[in-house]
C-alpha cells in the first residue's frame, strides 16, 4: 500500500511542476493563464502556443497581391489616375481643386522599388465616356505641370487602410506620372485662370498676320520630350538648362531673316528686299509659372481693341503676376523707309478671395505700325495704343457665376495723316454662366461699347452687342468657347444711318493625339474704318491651323485664314466711287528644329494676297524666313 501511495504522490508532484511550467511559457508569450488552451496535458505544448516571430515578408507579399486585385477592381469601376506626387500635402491640394470642380476623386499610396512613397490621385469617369478614351489625352500632364509642387490642386476621399499599399511601382524616385484627365476649368472660369493654359505654344512660325507681316512669337516656350501634346506648357526654371535654380525672369531672343518679293505690297513694278529683325524681350511670373500667361488678341479697327475674346490663365493660387517686355528691330537692306522699331510690353495681375470673389487687372501698351498691305495707302502707318482692362467674378453656387468687365481703348497715330483714327474707346460688359457640367457652361453676355474719335466727334457711335453661347473644356481633347448674337450700332452723327447685324465669335482647339492638333477662330463683327471717307467695316473671318510633330525634335505648322472687309460709305478712287470690298488670303507653311530646350530655329514661307473691287489695291507678295530663338 505505502508503494502505491507513493507513486500517486510522485505522479500529482509531476502533474504540478508540468502546469507550473506551461502557465510560465503563457506568461512569457503575454497571455494570461485563463487564456489556456484547453487540449489536454499529454499533447505537447508548443502546439498549443502561436507563432513566437510573424513573417513580415510573406505578409507584404500578400497585402500586395490584394493590392494589386483591388486596384483592377477600382479601375474596372471607371477610376482613372491622374497625378502622382511625392508628399501627401500636394496629393490632398490636387483633389480638393477636383472636388471644387465637382469631380469624384480618391487617393492610394504606391511604393517605388528604392522604397520611395507616392500618393496617386484618381478620379472617376463619365457614364458615357469609354476607357480608351479617357487613357488616349495627355495633356493632364502638361496642366499639371505648370503649377509649382506646393500649389498643384484637387481631393481627398481616402480608400479603406487595406487598400493603402499598393503593389510595388516601376517609378524610379526622381519620376512623376501625370496621366490624361484635363485638368483645367471651362473657359468661363478664366477668371481664376485659363485658357488651355496651359500655354498653347501657337504657329511654329510664329504670329503671322494676315498682311504677311512676320510678328515673332512673342514668348518663346520649348516643347518638352518626344510625349508631350503639341501646344502643351512645361513648368521648369532657367536653371534647369543651365544648372542653377530659381527661374522667375526668363530673357528671351529671337535673330530673323527674311526675304519678301513685294516690300510695298503693290499691284505692279514690285520691289524685293531682305530684312532683318532682333527681337530680345523679358518676362516673369510670380509664384513662378514657365509659361507666357497671358494671350489677348487686339487691334485698332476692333472697337474696344480686342479683336477676340480675352485669354488669360487660370491658376489655383491666391494672387498670379505676370509682367512682360519684348521689341522688334526691323532692318531692311535696302528700303529705310520700311524700318521699325517696335514695343510691346504687357502685364496681368489676378487675387483670387476665399469668398468666390476674383479679381483681374491686365494692361498692354504697344508701339508699332499697321499690318502692310493694309488701307489704301503704302507708306508705313505707326502708332501708339494703350489697353487697360478689369474684371471681376464672383461664384454664386456651384452652377452660377457672374463677371463683369471693364475697358479702355487709347489710339494714337503718328503721322497727320492718320488723324482721324485717333480715338478712345470704353466697353462695359455683364456675363451669367450656368455650368451644365464642370467643365463645360451655358452664358449669355451683353457688351456695350462707346466709342469716341478725336479730331471729328460726328463719328462717336455706341454699340450694344447680346450673346448667348457655350463654353467648354469637357476633355483633354477639346475646348472652346463659341458665341453669336445681335449687334446694334448707333452714330452720333444723323446723317449715318445705324447699323444691326447678325455678330458671332468661335475659338475652338482640337486635340486628335498628342502630337497633331487643329485650332479654328472665327468672327463676324463690326470694326472702324482704316480709310478716310467710310464710316466702318464689316468683317468676316476664319483661321485654320494645323500641327504636326513630326519627331521628337521637328514640329510642322501649316495655317490658313481668310478675311472679308465690306466698307460702309464710299471711296473715290481713280475716277471710280464705289463701296470698298476687301478680300485677304494668307498661307503659311513652317518647319521648326529644336536643337536644345532652350533653342530652337524655324524655316517657313508665307504667302499673302489680297483681292479687291478697286484693282489698284490687288497685290500678292511672298516671303520666305528663317528665325532663331533662345529663351531661357
Amino acid at each position: 500500500m505505502s508503494g502505491v501511495c507513493c507513486s500517486l504522490f510522485l505522479a500529482i508532484i509531476l502533474l504540478f511542476i508540468s502546469q507550473i511550467g506551461l502557465a510560465a511559457d503563457f506568461y512569457a508569450m503575454g497571455c494570461k493563464p485563463t487564456e489556456m488552451p484547453k487540449q489536454g496535458v499529454s499533447k505537447p505544448a508548443e502546439q498549443a502556443l502561436p507563432p513566437v516571430k510573424k513573417q513580415p515578408s510573406l505578409q507584404k507579399s500578400s497585402n500586395q497581391k490584394i493590392g494589386q486585385k483591388k486596384l483592377k477592381k477600382i479601375e474596372s469601376n471607371r477610376l482613372q489616375q491622374v497625378g502622382a506626387f511625392r508628399t501627401k500635402r500636394n496629393a490632398e491640394s490636387l483633389m480638393k481643386k477636383l472636388k471644387e470642380e465637382g469631380q469624384e476623386a480618391v487617393m492610394h499610396v504606391s511604393v517605388t522599388k528604392d522604397k520611395k512613397r507616392f500618393y496617386k490621385v484618381f478620379v472617376m469617369r463619365s457614364q458615357g465616356a469609354s476607357k480608351k478614351e479617357f487613357i488616349s489625352s495627355e495633356t493632364g500632364y502638361d496642366r499639371l505641370q505648370k503649377l509649382s509642387p506646393e500649389e498643384k490642386s484637387a481631393v481627398v476621399e481616402k480608400f479603406p487602410e487595406e487598400h493603402k499599399e499598393l503593389p510595388k511601382d516601376t517609378l524610379s524616385s526622381d519620376e512623376i506620372r501625370y496621366k490624361s484627365v484635363p485638368e483645367k476649368k471651362s473657359v468661363e472660369e478664366q477668371t481664376v485662370g485659363d485658357k488651355r493654359i496651359a500655354v498653347e505654344q501657337r504657329a511654329v512660325s510664329g504670329d503671322i498676320t494676315r498682311s504677311g507681316d512676320i510678328k515673332k512669337e512673342i514668348a518663346p516656350v520649348s516643347q518638352p520630350a518626344e510625349d508631350k501634346p503639341i501646344g502643351g506648357v512645361q513648368e521648369r526654371s532657367a536653371g534647369d538648362i543651365f544648372g542653377s535654380r530659381g527661374g522667375l525672369v526668363h530673357p528671351f531672343l529671337s535673330v530673323t531673316e527674311y526675304y519678301t518679293d513685294n516690300v510695298f505690297y503693290a499691284k505692279k513694278d514690285k520691289q524685293n528686299d531682305f530684312a532683318t529683325i532682333l527681337s530680345p524681350g523679358i518676362w516673369l511670373t510670380i509664384p513662378h509659372v514657365y509659361e507666357k500667361l497671358l494671350h489677348i488678341e487686339t487691334a485698332n479697327i476692333s472697337p474696344g481693341g480686342f479683336s477676340l475674346g480675352k485669354s488669360v490663365p487660370e491658376t489655383f493660387k491666391r494672387y498670379q503676376l505676370y509682367l512682360f517686355y519684348n521689341a522688334d528691330i526691323e532692318r531692311f537692306s535696302r528700303f529705310s523707309s520700311q524700318n521699325a522699331d517696335n514695343h510691346r510690353a504687357e502685364g496681368f495681375l489676378q487675387y483670387n478671395l476665399k469668398s468666390g470673389f476674383s479679381l483681374e487687372l491686365v494692361d498692354q501698351f504697344i508701339a508699332s505700325h499697321d499690318e502692310r498691305g493694309t488701307g489704301t495707302t503704302s507708306q508705313l502707318d505707326k502708332f501708339k495704343s494703350n489697353l487697360s482692362n478689369i474684371t471681376l467674378s464672383y461664384n454664386i453656387s456651384d452652377r452660377f457665376k457672374l463677371r463683369a468687365d471693364y475697358s479702355n481703348f487709347l489710339v494714337d497715330y503718328s503721322a497727320r495723316r492718320n488723324d482721324f483714327r485717333d480715338r478712345d474707346d470704353n466697353a462695359v460688359s455683364g456675363y451669367l454662366f450656368y455650368k451644365i457640367r464642370p467643365r463645360a457652361s451655358l452664358f449669355v453676355e451683353y457688351e456695350f461699347i462707346d466709342i469716341g474719335f478725336k479730331e471729328d466727334p460726328s463719328f462717336n457711335s455706341k454699340e450694344y452687342n447680346g450673346f448667348g453661347g457655350i463654353q467648354w473644356d469637357i476633355t483633354a481633347k477639346s475646348k472652346g468657347t463659341v458665341k453669336a448674337g445681335y449687334g446694334a450700332k448707333d452714330f452720333t452723327n444723323p446723317a449715318i444711318k445705324s447699323e444691326n447685324n447678325f455678330i458671332m465669335e468661335a475659338q475652338i482647339d482640337y486635340q486628335f493625339t498628342p502630337k497633331t492638333s487643329i485650332i479654328l477662330k472665327g468672327s463676324r463683327r463690326t470694326n472702324e474704318t482704316n480709310v478716310q471717307g467710310t464710316d466702318f467695316i464689316l468683317s468676316n473671318y476664319v483661321e485654320l491651323q494645323y500641327l504636326q510633330k513630326l519627331t521628337g525634335k521637328i514640329t510642322a505648322d501649316i495655317k490658313l485664314a481668310y478675311t472679308r472687309d465690306s466698307y460702309k460709305g464710299t471711296v473715290t478712287s481713280n475716277g471710280t466711287t464705289g463701296r470698298l470690298k476687301d478680300n485677304y488670303y494668307l498661307g503659311v507653311f513652317a518647319l521648326q528644329y529644336k536643337f536644345k530646350e532652350w533653342l530652337r530655329m524655324d524655316l517657313g514661307y508665307i504667302y499673302d494676297k489680297r483681292d479687291s473691287n478697286f484693282s489698284e489695291f490687288d497685290y500678292m507678295s511672298d516671303i520666305v524666313f528663317l528665325r532663331v530663338t533662345g529663351s531661357l
